[in-house]
């Protein structure tokens, strides 16, 4: 590395003064790029904008298609007890009662006391969500 440096001081006929803000200078733009793709990467992940692109595109190219569903309330809802299953409307939010109750992360506990998986609860109340007559034009 030593040898790099002397190599470029003489190259560039700069005094060590000017050497060492060339130092500091490489070091700022080094951070600032590190700061930049730290940003481009926090707002793509936590977005979900490039997770949804590259799932996208890894569909289209193995010929599957790709629907997003929107989920809102199925974590909520019990779908043993049939609750409604209302759109989230962020220009129009509104309160909604359900009849059952999720206590702890993974369990769900519906009207009659019934102990279920939250995620089983959460997975059929998404797939009651997706409209049948969509699933049946893509085929």
């Amino acid at each position: 590395m030593a040898t790099i440096l002397l190599n470029q001081t003489n190259r560039l006929r700069v005094s060590g003064k000017e050497l060492e803000i060339i130092k500091q200078l490489c070091h700022l733009s080094k951070n600032l790029f590190n700061v930049g793709l730290y940003n481009v990467w926090q707002y793509f992940f936590t977005e979900g904008k490039f997770l949804r692109y590259e799932l996208q595109s890894l569909c289209t190219r193995s010929g599957i298609n790709y629907i997003e569903q929107e989920e809102s309330y199925t974590s909520k809802s019990s779908f043993l007890d049939r609750d409604i299953l209302p759109d989230y409307n962020a220009d129009n939010p509104q309160k909604y009662s359900f009849k059952g109750k999720r206590i702890k992360r993974g369990l769900y506990k519906t009207a009659k006391g019934l102990l279920v998986n939250a995620d089983v609860n959460g997975a059929h109340l998404s797939s009651r969500k997706l409209k049948v007559s969509r699933i049946f034009k893509l085929i």
